[in-house]
């Protein structure tokens, strides 16, 4: 297990650039008090999987970010206490989303747009 906290930035960010596919997997991780995001997943062609993290806690703003076309699956997750969203889906970007467990995130649980 990594334990990944106190980023200035966000802790993981994951951006595919010129069309080139990403089937990142992030997994079994301890994601907390980060200046930003958790987790930010941006780009077309980006497939991430967000599975089975124990924490992903306390960041300054989403648990759990998409954007800009970025085409995820979370599932399996403890997502809460985030300044801002649990998960945000946003910019259209799309995700699958089964099994988190979702609780006191600051703006909303789940949220998509914006």
């Amino acid at each position: 297990m990594n334990k990944i906290r106190k980023c200035t930035e966000s802790g993981i960010h994951i951006k595919t650039k010129n069309n080139l596919r990403t089937d990142a997997v992030i997994k079994f991780n301890w994601i907390e008090k980060n200046h930003e995001d958790g987790i930010w997943l941006e780009g077309n062609e980006n497939f991430s999987i967000v599975a089975k993290n124990h924490h992903i806690n306390n960041n300054r703003k989403a648990g759990v970010k998409a954007s800009d076309a970025a085409q995820v699956k979370i599932t399996n997750n403890r997502i809460f206490e985030n300044y801002g969203q649990g998960i945000l889906l946003a910019d259209s970007a799309s995700g699958y989303i089964e099994k988190n467990e979702l609780f006191q995130n600051y703006k909303a649980n789940i949220a998509y747009g914006g």
